[in-house]
């Protein structure tokens, strides 16, 4: 038989190609749908249980930070495992059966690799990343339990994501539904007989989840490996095919960036909501749970819609396409307004399914109604980028969730959130970003497929059109940072850290002169993956080191401390530089209130400075009335490291006694860390405000900072 004559035996019995768009998208939505709804059971069957039969710090273990994390992990190498579920969908869909065999086989592979990564970089660093979340005290135990268990599970859940992933790409969208009820069974089963019989409380939680995920992985594998088509898996072939794991990527890492946003601006807002107690925490979780049956939907809607344009753009039959596109937006709707009235009826009612607490439910009952009326604002994002995804363009909507999504979101705390520091200004930052990136998601899509139409009869023109996307955002952006760096260089702050800046926009101009001229295309496989595990690398690290930085803008200090310290920076011959003098005011305030509070100025002469920071310091505070004799010095020192070694050299007491220290928003978190490593046990932050300009050059700054200290040892 020709290859011909293989295509149309393959596309004839293809539902997807060539069967009823509206009904068929419903016959695979469904099942698809019910399956996220017994993922979210069995995720929820934990919150519940821990929640009724052990207790409020239990729930806030399982689904606070520790539930953020794993969705940092899981979701951002999920979605760089999805490149090869699209992959599949195109080449099934063209009925090229050869190349859906090694793109199977290469998804496999690739997904047995992230997962051995993630287990191995994850079980050590969990309590570290939960301390760094400001975790609470109550939950932090039960957090670093929890989520060590369900790092040792990562090789079988990113197994079964895969396959079940290949299944849905080929229109199979049944039987990863019945593995999921199969496993969420056995789930709730293990959960009653090792938290409720055996009473090992959030260990047993975890333990259940994965041993349930692995039955699902089991099954998924032993399906693929009897199939009788050209996604058979073969275990013997299991391997990487370099240009097959090039193809993954280039629709994975954008995905992979597109979810870790989501993700890190939820894991910035998580931090915020600790700092409002266990029981906001709880609400928060339980409300986070409830609202799950709409991102339930959504997110079925949204693999429905990338599925359906996949096979039919890979056939190449755009008026498919945009039928896809129209019916997967009109089921969102409908679907949309169904779930908004049912959670405004029993909403409350669901969430004593999470909590019994009173004062819990009263939070979680706000945070919910205030959500739901504004679902309708993201049916366009899910939408949209799913049909982007679907035509392999996942560049588009990662850069639409880094701006449209994290980066007003970031905004956001800083600047509204610090002024009103209530939760409805928090939760606010929400529903203003789903608005703002579903307009943007909109206008993209348009100009998108106006291209696709235009340049139909010219593949290797539009492919140069499309290569011109990233050459333009990195010299804007290059041009930026430099930009900034002169702004930062014309502020005088001592540092020469505005070279950074400077670095940063050549690297790109750089970076845009290699993508114009195909440089980078034209590198060998081995050396494309390395630049990307370092370029990854170091997006993991800037997204976890700003997540402690933040982390430290909370005023977590109590009235009448035995001692504040306060961090020096520079001084010039007029007096504080504006860094200084706002972390004196800081001071002046709190020791204006707690009057027998005594204070310690710490700080040595750098060599453009006119005296030791110590002495400006004292002089200031002195001149604003604060009693000289409750001023204390320490004027040798010159790191961060070495204010608070000297200061507990020079004053014996201060490692029994209560003490705050008073710096920069922006240094809390590493300050109070160096603080535990020098012996100080009763140790509390007390940030004082930065001028927003110069927030992100410092908070960079930071980050090196951290990993300076980490590699010294002196962080705790």
């Amino acid at each position: 038989m020709t290859n011909t004559a293989l295509q149309k035996e393959n596309t004839a019995i293809n539902p997807i190609t060539e069967g009823k768009i509206g009904k068929e998208m419903i016959l695979f939505f469904l099942p698809l749908m019910f399956g996220t709804f017994f993922q979210l059971l069995y995720n929820t069957a934990d919150s519940i249980i821990v929640g009724r039969f052990v207790g409020k710090e239990a729930l806030a273990a399982v689904g606070g930070s520790a539930a953020i994390l794993v969705n940092v992990f899981v979701g951002g190498l999920t979605s760089l495992s999805s490149g090869a579920t699209i992959i599949v969908g195109q080449y099934y869909g063209a009925g090229r059966k050869e190349d859906v065999s090694k793109s199977v086989h290469t998804g496999m592979a690739f997904a047995i690799i992230l997962g051995i990564i993630i287990t191995i970089a994850g079980i050590p660093t969990t309590r570290l990343m939960l301390e760094a979340m400001n975790t609470t005290p109550e939950s932090l135990d039960g957090s670093t339990i929890y989520l060590r268990v369900y790092m040792a599970g990562m090789i079988p859940n990113l197994v079964y994501n895969m396959g079940a992933g290949i299944l849905r790409a080929i229109g199979d969208s049944k039987r990863p539904l019945i593995f999921l009820i199969i496993s969420s069974i056995v789930n709730i089963v293990l959960d009653l007989l090792l938290v409720l019989g055996l009473g090992l409380g959030v260990f047993g939680v975890a333990l259940a989840t994965i041993l349930s995920q692995a039955i699902s992985a089991v099954l998924t594998i032993y399906v693929l490996v009897k199939a009788n088509d050209c996604y058979r898996l073969y275990l013997n072939k299991i391997r990487i095919h370099s240009f097959y794991l090039k193809r993954i990527l280039m629709i994975g890492i954008p995905s992979t960036v597109h979810s870790l946003t989501y993700t890190a601006s939820n894991l910035i807002i998580q931090i915020a909501v600790n700092g409002f107690g266990t029981d906001t925490v709880a609400a928060w979780v339980a409300t986070g749970k409830a609202d799950q049956i709409f991102w339930m939907v959504s997110n079925s809607m949204g693999i429905s819609i990338s599925t359906f344009v996949a096979q039919n753009y890979g056939k190449g039959n755009m008026s498919r396409v945009r039928k896809s596109l129209f019916c997967g937006f009109i089921y969102h709707c409908i679907l949309t307004t169904a779930i908004v009235g049912g959670l405004l009826a029993i909403g409350p009612f669901v969430l004593t399914f999470f909590t019994k607490d009173p004062v819990v439910l009263d939070i979680a009952t706000y945070m919910l109604r205030f959500f739901v009326v504004f679902y309708f604002s993201f049916i366009l994002i899910e939408v949209c980028h799913g049909a982007l995804r679907g035509m392999g363009n996942a560049t588009g909507p990662m850069i639409i969730s880094v701006f449209g999504v994290c980066g007003i979101r970031i905004l956001w705390i800083l600047t509204a959130c610090r002024s009103f520091r209530t939760m409805k200004v928090l939760m606010t930052s929400y529903p203003i970003s789903w608005g703002i990136s579903s307009a943007i998601s909109l206008l993209y899509l348009f100009i998108f497929m106006r291209r696709l139409k235009k340049n139909a009869s010219g593949n290797d023109n539009k492919e140069k059109k499309k290569m011109m996307i990233l050459p333009v955002i990195c010299i804007i952006a290059g041009i930026l940072c430099i930009l900034y760096g002169v702004t930062i260089m014309l502020a005088n702050s001592g540092s020469k850290f505005f070279c950074v800046w400077y670095a940063g926009g050549l690297f790109l101009g750089l970076l845009a002169i290699l993508f114009r001229n195909g440089v980078l295309q034209r590198l060998p496989m081995a050396a494309r993956v390395i630049c990307i595990a370092i370029v990854s690398a170091g997006l993991i690290f800037v997204i976890v080191t700003q997540c402690m930085v933040i982390s430290g803008f909370r005023d977590n200090s109590k009235k009448n401390l035995d001692y504040i310290i306060v961090l020096g920076s520079q001084v010039k011959p007029s007096g504080p530089a504006v860094v200084t003098r706002l972390r004196l005011d800081k001071a002046y305030e709190y020791a204006s209130e707690n009057p027998e509070t005594l204070i310690i100025v710490s700080g040595g002469q750098g060599s453009n400075e006119p005296a030791s920071e110590a002495s400006v310091m004292k002089d200031y505070l002195v001149a604003r009335g604060i009693d000289e004799s409750r001023i204390l010095m320490e004027d040798q020192s010159t790191s961060t490291s070495e204010n608070l070694q000297y200061c507990s050299s020079l004053y014996e007491d201060l490692s029994g006694s209560s003490v705050g220290i008073v710096t920069s928003n922006f240094h809390i978190f590493r300050a109070l860390s160096i603080a535990k490593k020098c012996g100080y046990t009763d140790i509390y932050g007390i940030p004082a405000d930065s001028v927003v300009l110069y927030l992100p050059n410092n908070m960079i700054r930071e980050s090196i900072g951290i990993l300076k200290d980490f590699l010294l040892g002196n962080l705790e």
